[in-house]
């Protein structure tokens, strides 16, 4: 018995490796092939209108396109056809005239019957609408795109483990999509290849049988995936005979030529799949494996949405054929169906590999939500601006597109805000749980980068991420400065078994994310030593969170579990990951302060850096011809990163500027300093703001690190011609409030200061008239917290400016302060705030 299963294994098993052999071979001939219809299509001329054939055969338009009868009579859809080109409608005379190239021009005169009346019409071959054909070439492409994907990953998996009954049953399936894609899916009749394949019809039937076995291998595979199950272990002959069963039934029905229903093979799909799905998504909720768990979520999310779409649509094309037939859309709606399953062999691909489960899990959620919304609105622009048209065109009689152009013009460029403010939006209200922990996540880096002890700052980690996620294990390992060795904690006390150069190190270093030990263990894809797996084991460490700066590995910090050994979810990983690069930094600023300055020392440095960067900030507003001006900067640590400044130029022209660092710290006080120093000296020579903060731009990337950079907003106002011309590279866009009670915002420019080198500058300009009010801020009051979480927002900022705009500068500084101020109550002010107010006189 065992040796007939051993022989069994084997022919199997070359019969699927010689199946995926000639399906590569095939498939390469056979889309070429597929391209030469494409082509004939695009060349040639074709009756896009389609005739149906009924169980009695009789002829009916199914769809008609009207771009096909050149004049008066056009048949309505459903009319019965009788004579084509002259002679009795039949088959052949339907493939010759509707479903073959012709040349353009051609004529072809139908008969039909249209309630009961005899009428003769004339259909003309014309060439296809760009419309059309890019619509066949996106789904021609996606099919391609689909047939050979799954297919890679079937053979790949095969060639990996082709021992194993789960990667065969994968490999099957992934054959019967392929398969299904290749033959279940047309664009174009065969009339329009160039060439035929040998034996294409016999190959066609024989494949086609796979296709349509890809709910029996869709079933086989959830019974064996991520692990065998007991019922199949214990009955696999009666196991298969009911998965493969019914097919072979359906094999002896047509072969003798027994009557069924049309939907029996649908049916059985159906149940197979919806069995299939079922026993997935039980598998994903009983197992107690994290691992699987993993993955068979990210299975679930990946192929679920797209073969879940699938069935729906052949539900739709077997009960209701006629209708999806005669619809205008057909080939778009398909190809929206297919799109979601390019990511079904992407997932099986990661899910048998058993590697970065969570970060593609992730990564498949945000690309799915960022698509849905995307398109979502996309259909509301071009809906809103079809509407309009229409509007125009009914109800005012305007055939004119130029009021049509201009809203769409305006749509579009307020597309991308909107999109962000939708998705914002939907994360606020969708995740609020995931919002509150970014926001405490946010708040929580702000404090731990002023803490100067290590001992402390570990500890607030530890406090951090077990109240934020729930881990009960946190252990920091950090390099040391000799021999690339890495201890706990970065003592000299316990050194562990990691060095650079080891693949874990080299790993991590060049990882993106926090790896999960038992998907690097079980994947192969990592090697670890048997010391470093028993460190890990004895410890209870589940991941690691690589700290890296300017790619160099400082160390990682290894947790634990979370608790009731809950798993880590991927948006776990993706906030935790943006921790990491701020967790490295402030854990890298302690080492040099503790190798490097005594911290009393350091202390007094910081206060007198303090009054140096005062010193640098203008003692006294210079008078300014036709403006009057008053500043204020409100630092929430000894040295701070805001920046503002007032210059009166020689020709009577005043420079105004607001500056906010990332960061805290003497480090966004020299990179403050930077900046001051390299506008004073750049506006003594020219005035053009481009020019200038684009040479500030490369200047700052050049010689600061790659965390670090600016919003930056510098105007010049011009009192000859009440002109203010302006450039905000990323900032808080500036509020001017007119004496007439309108406001505008300010945000002409480009990106922020030192992120991109080579960034070009867009100068915006606007009439600042007597009366007028303008206010630079820092994001330091905007983003002022109350007690219930609550920001104080940019609306209430214009609130506070349009009501108090009457007063003087100083006056209107001093009542957004206070309000702020009021707004915070016991809220500790957590950011630098610079406000900037100048009035025309």
């Amino acid at each position: 018995m065992n040796r007939a299963k051993v022989i069994f294994s084997k022919i199997l098993t070359g019969a699927i490796f010689a199946i995926g052999a000639f399906l590569i071979l095939f498939l390469l001939v056979f889309f070429v092939r597929e391209g030469t219809k494409m082509a004939t299509y695009h060349n040639r001329g074709s009756i896009e209108s389609a005739i149906t054939t009924s169980a009695d055969s009789i002829y009916t338009l199914g769809r008609i396109e009207t771009k096909d009868f050149p004049s008066q009579p056009i048949p309505a859809q459903g009319d019965t056809v009788f004579s084509i080109n002259d002679s009795l409608a039949s088959a052949e005379l339907i493939t010759r005239y509707f479903s073959s190239p012709l040349d353009t021009g051609f004529v072809v005169p139908v008969g039909y019957l249209n309630n009961g009346d005899s009428l003769v019409t004339q259909l003309v071959a014309t060439r296809p609408r760009t419309i059309d054909y890019v619509q066949l070439t996106v789904l021609q492409i996606l099919r391609t795109l689909l047939a050979f994907s799954f297919l890679a990953v079937g053979f790949w998996a095969f060639l990996k483990r082709s021992f194993s009954a789960g990667v065969r049953a994968l490999t099957l399936f992934c054959y019967g999509m392929a398969t299904f894609f290749t033959f279940g899916v047309s664009a174009l009749p065969g009339s329009y290849a160039f060439f035929d394949i040998p034996y294409f019809e016999v190959i066609r039937q024989i494949f086609f049988i796979l296709a349509v076995m890809f709910g029996a291998f869709w079933l086989n595979l959830q019974l064996l995936f991520p692990t065998a199950k007991k019922f199949i272990q214990k009955h696999t002959l009666l196991t298969y005979s009911l998965i493969y069963g019914p097919y072979i039934a359906l094999l002896l029905v047509e072969y003798f030529d027994i009557p069924v229903p049309n939907q029996t093979a649908f049916i059985i799909i159906s149940l197979q799949i919806a069995i299939g799905f079922t026993i997935l998504a039980i598998t994903h909720y009983r197992t107690k494996d994290s691992l699987q768990r993993r993955q068979t979520g990210l299975v679930l999310w990946g192929s679920g949405v797209g073969l879940v779409a699938l069935f729906l649509l052949l539900i739709f094309a077997v009960f209701f054929g006629e209708v999806l037939y005669g619809f205008k859309w057909t080939v778009l709606l398909i190809t929206l169906v297919l799109l979601p399953l390019i990511l079904s062999p992407i997932t099986f691909a990661y899910a048998f590999g058993r590697y970065r489960l969570l970060e593609i899990e992730g990564k498949l959620k945000r690309g799915t939500r960022y698509v849905a919304i995307t398109v979502l609105m996309l259909a509301l622009l071009v809906g809103s601006v079809y509407g309009l048209g229409e509007l125009l065109i009914r109800e005012f009689g305007i055939i004119d597109r130029t009021p049509t152009f201009v809203v769409a013009l305006a749509l579009a460029l307020g597309f991308s805000p909107a999109w962000r403010r939708v998705q914002s939006g939907l994360e606020r209200r969708i995740y609020p749980e995931r919002h509150h922990l970014r926001r405490v996540i946010s708040e929580f880096l702000r404090e731990i980068i002023s803490i100067p002890d290590r001992t402390a700052f570990w500890e607030r980690i530890r406090e951090q991420l077990h109240k934020s996620f729930g881990i009960e294990v946190v252990h920091p390992v950090l390099k040391r400065d000799d021999g690339g060795y890495y201890s706990f904690n970065g003592s000299d006390v316990e050194l562990t078994p990691f060095l650079d150069g080891q693949e874990i190190t080299e790993k991590l270093k060049t990882a993106c994310c926090p790896l999960l030990i038992d998907e690097a263990l079980s994947s192969g894809r990592v090697v670890m030593t048997t010391e470093s797996v028993k460190w890990f084991e004895n410890r209870k460490v589940s991941l690691l969170l690589p700290l890296v700066m300017q790619s160099q590995l400082v160390g990682f910090v290894c947790l634990g579990t979370k608790i009731e050994q809950e798993d880590y979810s991927a948006e776990d990983l993706e906030i935790l990951n943006s921790l990491a690069s701020q967790v490295a930094l402030a854990s890298e600023n302690i080492r040099l302060l503790e190798d490097n300055i005594d911290k009393k020392r350091m202390e007094e440095e910081l206060k007198f850096a303090q009054r140096i960067q005062r010193g640098f900030l203008p003692r006294e507003i210079p008078e300014t011809r036709g403006l009057s001006i008053a500043a204020e900067s409100q630092f929430c640590l000894e040295v701070a990163g805001d920046y503002y400044d007032v210059i009166s130029l020689p020709d009577a022209k005043t420079v105004m500027a607001v500056g906010d660092v990332s960061g805290k710290g003497a480090g966004a006080a020299l990179l403050m300093a930077n900046l001051q120093a390299s506008l004073r000296t750049a506006v003594g020579v020219t005035t053009e703001l481009s020019d200038i903060v684009a040479r500030i731009n490369d200047l700052i990337y050049q010689n600061t690190p790659q965390e670090q950079y600016i919003t930056f907003f510098v105007g010049i106002y011009d009192p000859d011609y009440s002109i203010l011309r302006y450039v905000n590279a990323g900032h808080n866009p500036p509020i001017l409030v007119h004496a007439d009670g309108t406001d505008e915002e300010l945000s002409e420019g480009g990106l922020i200061i030192g992120a991109i080198p080579g960034v070009p500058y867009q100068q915006g300009e606007t009439r600042m008239a007597a009366g007028d009010t303008l206010l630079i801020y820092t994001d330091g009051i905007s983003e002022a917290i109350d007690t219930d979480e609550e920001e104080f927002g940019e609306d209430r900022i214009r609130q506070l400016l349009q009501k108090c705009h009457d007063l003087s500068p100083a006056e209107i500084i001093e009542c957004l302060k206070n309000d702020a101020l009021a707004f915070a109550g016991n809220k500790p002010w957590e950011d630098d705030m610079t406000l900037l107010v100048a009035k025309v006189k």
